[in-house]
């Protein structure tokens, strides 16, 4: 572990596990938690809203809209809950396409619910000169490094906390008012069963096929030409494939790739803004 002397307790240790309160609100993952403590987590937030990097968005989520997969803990703000839902690691294949934006100048990524940051943290590793933005339930300390050593494993992490933050903008809010709204302005937006995932697998479950339609459109809007939208998904349980098909223009391209299991089974969509 970097950074200091932090202590991670399973939540046995703690007690969080018995607390009925607590598991009536946080749905359990297969592996167990990682409770991080000793850590002042509130600071680098309150930070990095001084600096205007972390823009609050429509009303108030607290009470209202809960994140289910939050990273921080309902014990304190100022202390992490890691499990696999918030931690997972950059995909594979998203890997090769940054490699390919590294040629642009000064590339624009935004990642759909970001969970701990931990797959945000490795795009900025590994294009260090992009401008990396976020939409999330829950603001993220942009100072703390976290780091995936052992995939989708919390206990696997190392923490860096650094002078220079790896996210440049964060919108806080639910997805359909945080979305940034400037038309043609990312280069690649990026959602492993995150902000986009949640919000059309609800929509699908309540039968709300326009909102669904919606959001999808309000995403692909936010492209550049030549810029990528990559969502992984649980292979047949959204409609993915099919806003992206209905979507498409004629110089677009849809990209899926077959399913495979990555701690949980997963399909690859992606799709590709055409030029005019």
């Amino acid at each position: 572990m970097n950074g200091g002397s932090l202590k991670i307790r399973m939540p046995m240790q703690s007690g969080l596990v018995d607390d009925p309160a607590v598991a009536a609100k946080w749905p359990s993952d297969d592996l167990h938690c990682g409770v991080i403590d000793d850590l002042n987590y509130d600071d680098g937030i309150r930070r990095a809203v001084a600096l205007g990097m972390i823009k609050f968005v429509g009303e108030p989520t607290c009470g209202k809209e809960r994140d289910f997969f939050s990273h921080r803990s309902q014990r304190s703000n100022s202390v992490l809950d890691l499990r696999p839902s918030n931690t997972r690691s950059l995909c594979p294949e998203a890997i090769v396409l940054l490699q390919g934006l590294s040629r642009r100048k000064r590339p624009r990524v935004l990642e759909l619910g970001p969970g701990a940051g931990v797959a945000a943290a490795e795009i900025r590793d590994r294009l260090p000169e992009c401008r990396l933005e976020t939409v999330s339930l829950t603001p993220i300390d942009p100072f703390l490094w976290l780091r995936s050593r052992k995939p989708n494993d919390p206990r696997g992490l190392s923490i860096d906390r650094r002078p220079d933050p790896y996210i440049d903008l964060q919108y806080v809010g639910h997805i359909d008012q945080a979305l940034p709204t400037k038309k043609n302005q990312f280069d690649m937006i990026y959602d492993c069963f995150g902000a986009f995932f949640w919000e059309i697998a609800s929509a699908v479950r309540n039968n709300c096929f326009q909102k669904a339609e919606y959001l999808s459109q309000a995403i692909l809007h936010l492209l550049r030409p030549g810029g990528i939208f990559f969502v992984a998904a649980s292979d047949g349980q959204l409609w993915t494939e099919s806003l992206m098909k209905h979507n498409s223009g004629r110089n677009d391209k849809l990209i899926l790739l077959p399913p495979r299991y990555y701690a949980t089974q997963i399909r690859i969509c992606i799709f590709e803004k055409g030029y005019e």
